[in-house]
């Protein structure tokens, strides 16, 4: 994910999503919309503190992105076979 998607905090408190200059598919509506969902969770995070949200800091740990995007399946699509 983190080719396509990062999310930062900058200096000034914002928190913002860049969409990296990819194509930004990952062959369903429903991959891109956890993948969206992913990162906004992390932007909670850098807005409202580490324990805000049950979405880690994954930076480098593709495990951890792993587990952070099934949680956002199992919590947001429920059921949902992808």
């Amino acid at each position: 994910m983190a080719d396509v998607l990062s999310s930062i905090m900058n200096s000034n408190g914002y928190a913002s999503v860049a969409f990296n200059n990819v194509d930004f598919n990952f062959g369903s509506l429903l991959g891109d919309a956890v993948t969206i969902l992913h990162e906004l969770g992390h932007v909670y995070q850098y807005l409202f503190g580490q324990n805000s949200t049950a979405i880690k800091d994954d930076q480098g740990n593709a495990d951890l992105t792993k587990a952070n995007s099934a949680l956002v399946k199992s919590k947001c699509f429920p059921g949902v076979v992808f």
